[in-house]
């Protein structure tokens, strides 16, 4: 489906569709109790980091803080959904992090990796990561009302703004210095970090912030010539070339989108066509068996990752939403018909609690794993689809 033009003024959240309700009730049903009563690593601790389709955990692999951080969000924030057993499971994950990750080579900032005992590995400091630790803090101080929580964002934000930004405002790719090239993943989850911030708690200078990457986006990070914004850029904050092309993430792009409506409305602004652009770049490059957004193009729209992604349609059905919320026409019914299309390739068996977390471009399984992070994806979908009354 294109991107329609015709907009009109925003508008309210409206009630959830019933594709909305029905995933709202596989999750608080059947997936949300699985990860409560399976994701977390009682003999370690520490959340697992993916499961076997034989509903066994991998215990060998290593974790990641990204995905730590990730699962305390999507625990706290099924309180948005009524759903408040996870919320000590989420303090206890924290609480491993800060403990495991945070400061552990003595140094402010959160390690990347961890080994499966728990013992940092990889000692840079990745904006992503960062963005993720950021949301799941929010989240949590917001449906807790803990103050400590809260101290411990304000924490966050400090060392994200004075650790991770060089002297022109860009992302730093790390705090190790040696890696030229940037990911634009780092600008994106920092912008919706900093407008989930505003929005849920009223942080101070978060919106601003947000203003900036937004104007990133805009300047810098959107390729002028291809009207694509690359994954990847080198020491210039230019494309990272290979050959005459560069990489482009489509679920990035419609994360992007989501992201900058969303920062839209809190500031009090018109929309803008940056969003609706963004979302038309995206929707250039989707699976003709199932209308999903691939995994991967280069910026002349050649595919070079014909598989599919949980998240990457998570991110689009949100951008929908955002778009719907703005009056565009069509966005709702492209947004459910999303939703319903999400759970019925993607939450089908391995087994009941888990899902398909790729598919190849016959809509079949390219995957044998469960990958924890995307419970986030699913829930934030969920909570965007059900608003709370």
């Amino acid at each position: 489906m294109s991107v329609a033009a015709t907009t009109a003024a925003p508008r309210a959240p409206m009630p959830p569709s019933a594709a909305a309700r029905r995933l709202k009730a596989q999750l608080v049903g059947e997936i949300l109790p699985f990860w409560l009563e399976k994701g977390w690593d009682n003999r370690r601790g520490g959340f697992h980091e993916r499961y076997f389709f034989d509903r066994t955990a991998d215990t060998l692999v290593v974790r990641a803080t990204l995905t730590q951080f990730r699962q305390i969000n999507a625990l706290a924030l099924a309180a948005d959904l009524g759903w408040r057993e996870g919320l000590r499971q989420a303090f206890r994950g924290l609480e491993y992090m800060l403990e495991h990750a945070w400061a552990a080579d003595g140094k402010p900032g959160l390690a990347h990796i961890l080994a499966p005992d728990g013992a940092a590995t990889d000692m840079r400091r990745d904006a992503t990561d960062h963005a993720a630790a950021i949301i799941a803090m929010t989240t949590l101080a917001r449906v807790s009302n803990d103050t400590q929580v809260a101290s411990l964002l304000r924490l966050m934000l400090s060392f994200v703004e004075s650790a991770l930004h060089d002297e022109n405002g860009m992302i730093r790719p790390d705090t190790s210095g040696d890696q030229p090239v940037r990911r634009v993943e780092g600008y994106i989850e920092l912008m919706a970090a900093m407008v989930w911030a505003h929005a849920r708690l009223g942080t101070p200078h978060a919106l601003d912030r947000a203003a900036r990457y937004r104007r990133l986006i805009e300047t810098t990070l959107l390729d002028a010539d291809t009207g694509m914004m690359p994954e990847f850029l080198d020491a210039t904050a230019r494309p990272q070339m290979e050959g005459e092309s560069f990489v482009v993430s489509p679920g990035r792009m419609a994360q992007a989108a989501a992201a900058i409506r969303r920062f839209e409305r809190l500031a009090g602004l018109a929309p803008a066509p940056l969003a609706t652009h963004l979302l038309g770049a995206a929707l250039r490059a989707c699976a003709p068996a199932t209308g999903f957004l691939l995994e991967r193009i280069d910026s002349h729209g050649t595919v070079q990752d014909g598989h599919t992604r949980l998240w990457a349609q998570c991110a689009l059905a949100r951008a929908w939403l955002m778009q719907a919320e703005n009056g565009v026409d069509g966005a709702r019914e492209a947004g459910e018909t999303l939703i319903e299309a999400i759970s019925h390739h993607f939450l089908a068996p391995p087994f009941p609690g888990g899902w398909i977390d790729r598919l190849d471009s016959q809509g079949q399984p390219a995957i044998d794993t469960v990958p924890a992070a995307s419970l986030n994806a699913l829930v934030a979908l969920a909570a965007a689809a059900n608003p709370a009354t």
